[in-house]
């Protein structure tokens, strides 16, 4: 349906199965809405891209990823990223994935378009998925034009002092999303007070290490200490997920010899943090390590405790592997 550039509102009857009759009226934005969303910093386009596009749906020709499909379609040149080297976005009922990864992927989808460096968000977090939680600005997070000092962005376990939720379940001035949406996403908003109560807090370094030391500014705190004498720092302990203060080497890379020649390389990873898998042909030097490709070496930021493998098969020349811990 096309519209006058100003838009368009259109009113519906709708009948629910219940028989409960109610009106809900449907914006079709103007041109200049549309580009709030489709501004130039967020690329325009805002669906076409890796994590998007990082999906393997059921078609009438069967089951192929569509990154690998459009490759082959030829819209894609030779150096288009591997799909399985990169994470995936995860949906908000997908209980087998982390609450902080789903969350993750959600703000990614609905609000990184304006809140990142640039955009046209006014609150300064940054809610892409490259930049690290603990640099996102997100928790707890400034406010702006407010002086209520009981509420943030995102204060840990209490979503009605945080200013995200709150925004999320609101329609009217200040709602967010702050166009054509006349109802809040009831998926989204119960994902997020979910992650808020339950979440929330793991991922950041700050709060994390606050679970384990009283004063943040003793020099045991300090994010280069191994308080454990583990050969782990606290900030190696954080992406682990495990406790600075117990001396254990939980991740170790285990590798094996399969029947057929191949070597079975795995590691046990604890909930919240995924791996990923990567190799180059030296041990030191300036060559970069390179993630390895398979859907075996997909990095999942899994809801429980599990272990991550891929299978290689011997190299000439000789190659070299580690497992790179991710946090969300």
């Amino acid at each position: 349906m096309l519209v006058d550039e100003a838009g368009a509102d259109e009113d519906f009857n709708l009948t629910a199965t219940d028989g409960t009759e109610s009106q809900r009226r449907w914006r079709y934005p103007s041109r200049a809405e549309c580009l709030v969303c489709h501004n130039a910093t967020a690329g325009g386009s805002l669906s076409f891209n890796t994590a998007q596009l990082h999906r393997t749906p059921d078609s009438p020709a069967g089951a192929t990823h569509q990154i690998l499909a459009l490759q082959a379609a030829g819209y894609f040149g030779p150096a288009a990223v591997l799909p399985h080297t990169q994470p995936v976005l995860a949906p908000p009922a997908d209980e087998s994935t982390s609450l902080t990864w789903r969350a993750r992927s959600w703000l990614a989808v609905n609000c990184a378009y304006c809140h990142q460096p640039g955009g046209l968000g006014g609150a300064q977090f940054d809610a892409r998925l490259e930049t690290p939680l603990d640099l996102a600005r997100l928790i707890p997070g400034t406010l702006n034009n407010s002086t209520d000092t009981n509420r943030s962005l995102v204060l840990p376990g209490q979503p009605a002092r945080s200013e995200l939720h709150a925004r999320l379940r609101r329609r009217g001035p200040g709602q967010m999303p702050p166009l054509a949406t006349e109802i809040p996403d009831p998926q989204g908003t119960l994902l997020m007070e979910r992650w808020i109560l339950e979440a929330a807090g793991r991922d950041v370094f700050d709060l994390w290490r606050s679970e384990y030391f009283e004063d943040l500014t003793a020099p045991t705190a300090s994010p280069g200490e191994n308080p454990g004498g583990d050969t782990l720092s606290n900030l190696d302990e954080f992406r682990l997920n495990s406790s600075p203060l117990t001396a254990d080497l939980p991740w170790q890379l285990q590798v094996s010899v399969l029947p057929d020649g191949r070597l079975k390389m795995a590691i046990r990873h604890s909930a919240g943090r995924a791996v990923q898998f990567q190799s180059r042909t030296a041990v030191g030097g300036a060559e970069p390590w390179e993630p390895v490709d398979g859907v075996a070496a997909l990095p999942r930021f899994a809801s429980a405790a599990g272990e991550a493998s891929i299978i290689v098969a011997p190299a000439e020349p000789a190659r070299f592997y580690r497992a790179q811990v991710l946090v969300p």
